[in-house]
Parts: structure tokens; sequence; C-alpha cells
């Protein structure tokens, strides 16, 4: 099946990667900025932990609907259509926010911020595993690295410009680089496809298949485990870290050594792949960022002690970031991997609908340290069924 889909050059193998990456690379800026300003924004108007979950919940709402229809149009039309609408989506959400601290406006916009990164994910993940199969893990270790390089700056330059010149601007900024992102995914290579007719049913034909396999469960746990720990960081550590007095710079400096964490996740990636396997691997990082939330309360509460904390909680988000698309490109056909990618990032979604609203709730009522008590001992749970649960969804592989 391979042979199929790797009959690229090697000039054009190498000009679609380094293309991905740098999408990647210019997309995460804009991501990452978000990820800082969108809950700083809502805290500095005065949202309280509650208005706030529902803010960030909104991202996952349409989502639900578009990110299966962006994968399975990518899988028959296309990969680049799909990516220039999730650049477009991100420039209106960030002018939206840039523009109105409205309750609902921030609603909207956060609902286009979230139709923006569903599709960008589906569309990357399954762009790079399929340049050349055999070399998927790797590509896609490195896709979370240029990403998380460019969360590096995005996450350090939105706590500068919140705390200086304004959200305004920070917003204007993000929006800027998510137009020179969409600008240069324009050139990246047409992966070859099979020749088949191209049309809407068409495209949605294997959604059913993917939908009922077995194996596409444990990407769509793994999807929802890496998302939740990612929500929980935004939900529950910035509003920790506000509530121990860090200002917005110092904030986006403990955020930017998270992506610093997450780089470094994706730059070992292959090689952990290899020696650990994918079951142990996932069991591995659910646990170890169990015990990173247990201990984020003890020691986070000050700005010097808490930046290796947060450098800790980036490397186990950025294996989990990478694992469930490792795991969708083991169990799927190259032919459906946009469809399955789609899949399992519904349940990514999912996980973004749920957890900030649950975890707001929650903290309103036991508070931040409690919660983040919780969020750890769930993690470690969830470490401890993860052998028995892999090996009873994947026994019967690729469907």
């Amino acid at each position: 099946m391979s042979a199929t889909f790797n009959n690229l050059s090697s000039a054009a193998e190498k000009r679609a990667a380094s293309l991905i990456y740098t999408a990647s690379f210019s997309y995460m800026i804009s991501l990452g900025s978000m990820q800082v300003l969108v809950p700083l924004y809502g805290l500095h108007l005065g949202y309280d932990i509650k208005a706030l979950g529902l803010i960030l919940s909104a991202q996952a709402v349409l989502p639900i609907f578009t990110r299966f229809f962006a994968g399975a149009i990518a899988d028959a039309f296309g990969d680049r259509y799909v990516l220039w609408f999730s650049f477009s989506a991100m420039i209106a959400g960030a002018g939206v926010f840039a523009l109105s601290g409205v309750f609902w406006a921030l609603i909207a916009a956060q609902t286009l911020q979230g139709m923006s990164r569903s599709t960008y994910w589906a569309v990357t993940q399954s762009y790079a595993s399929r340049i050349n199969p055999d070399m998927a893990a790797t590509r896609l270790g490195r896709l979370s690295s240029s990403g998380n390089a460019g969360s590096i700056i995005g996450t350090a330059l939105s706590g500068f410009l919140a705390f200086g010149p304004g959200y305004g601007l920070a917003f204007g900024v993000v929006a800027a680089f998510a137009l020179i992102g969409l600008v240069g995914s324009i050139g990246l290579p047409v992966l070859p496809r099979p020749r088949t007719k191209r049309n809407f049913k068409t495209a949605m034909a294997p959604i059913a298949n993917v939908a009922s396999s077995r194996s596409m469960g444990m990407a769509g746990v793994s999807a929802f485990v890496g998302s939740t720990s990612t929500m929980l960081g935004i939900i529950l550590i910035i509003p920790f870290m506000k509530d121990a007095l860090f200002n917005e710079s110092e904030i986006g400096i403990a955020r930017t050594l998270t992506a610093v964490g997450s780089l470094t996740a994706g730059l070992l990636f292959g090689k952990l792949m290899s020696r650990m396997g994918l079951m142990r691997l996932q069991s591995a990082a659910f646990g170890l960022q169990g015990l990173t939330f247990l201990v984020v309360p003890l020691m986070a509460s000050h700005f010097a002690s808490g930046l290796p904390i947060m450098y800790i909680y980036g490397v186990f988000a950025g294996l989990m970031g990478s694992l469930y698309p490792m795991t969708v490109t083991t169990f799927s056909r190259p032919e459906q991997r946009g469809t399955a990618m789609a899949y399992a990032g519904q349940f990514w979604g999912l996980a973004q609908l749920l957890i900030p609203t649950t975890f707001g709730f929650l903290a309103a009522a036991a508070g931040l340290d409690a919660s983040l008590y919780i969020s750890g001992f769930i993690f470690i749970g969830l470490a401890l069924v993860t052998p028995v649960m892999y090996s009873q969804l994947t026994k019967h592989g690729v469907k």
C-alpha cells in the first residue's frame, strides 16, 4: 500500500516536508499565543472561572460537526484547501478578539478558533504521515517539534504584548502570523492519491468504516487524554499562576517553557517509539503527566520553582500530542488517513468541550489546588489501565 502513496521525487518529498513544518511553525505561533491570550483576556475583562470555562469550551462546539468533513474532504480533494480554510478561520477569530470583549463576541471568536485548530490538526498530521509512510513517526515528531518551536515564540510574545502594548495589538499579531502561514501554505505539493471519482458522496464514504474500527477507539482515547492534558494547563494552571500573582509576562515565560518541553518531546518521539513501543509510551506519558499535576500546587506557586515544572508538563503534553496521530497512522489505511485523523480528532475536540466547563465549575467549588490533585490521580489511573485497554482495542489491527 505504501508504494501507491510514496511516489514523490526526493526533491518533492523534501519540499513537502519542509513546507508542512513551516506551516506548522507559523500556525502554532498564532495558536500558542491564543492559548495564553484568551484565558488572560477573559480574566482581564473580569469574567470568573466558570464563565472562562464556557468561553474556552466554545472552541469545541462546531468542530464536532466540521472535523469529520474536513478529513474526508482532504482525502478526496486535497489537503491544501482545508489548510487554507484553517488559516483563514484563525485570522477571523483573532480579529474578533481584537475588536470586542463582549461575552458572546468572545464565544464567536473562540468558535472560529476551534474550527481553525480542528481542521488544521486533521490535515497537517495526515499530510505529514503520507509524505513517506516509512518515516511517519519521525515526520509526525518533527511536525510536533516545528509547531512547538512556533509555540515558544507565540507564548513568549503574547505575554509581553499583553503586559505592554495590550490585548488589541496582541490579537492583531496573531492574525498577522496566521496570514503569513496562509500565504506560505499555498506552495505545498499535492500528494498522490487514488484515482477515484471525486464528489461529496465519495468523500463521506470512508467515515462509517473508520468509525467502526475498534483500533480507532484507542486512537480516540489517546486523543481525549492528550487534549485533556492541554486543556487542564489552560483552565487550571494559568489561573493557578494568576492567583500566585504572576503577571502576564511571567505567565508567558512559563508557558514558553511548556512549549520548549513539547518541542523536546517531538524531537525525541521517533526514538522513544522505536525503544518503548506505542502502548508502553502511552502508559508512561499518562502516568508521568499525572505526577506532574500533583506537583504543580506544591512547587509551581513561585516563579523560579514553577519554570522547571512547566517544562516537564510540556514534555509529557508534547508526547501525548504526537501519540494519538501515531496511533491513527498505525491502525488506518493511507487512503483514509485524513478521515481517520479527523475521527480521532473528534475525541480531542470532545475534551476541549467538556474539560474546561467541567473543571471550571470544579475549581470554583473545590479550589484550584484540589482540582489539580484530582487531575493527577485521574491520569495515574489511566496509566494503570492503559495496557489492558490497548490490548483489547487494537488486537484486530487495521480494519
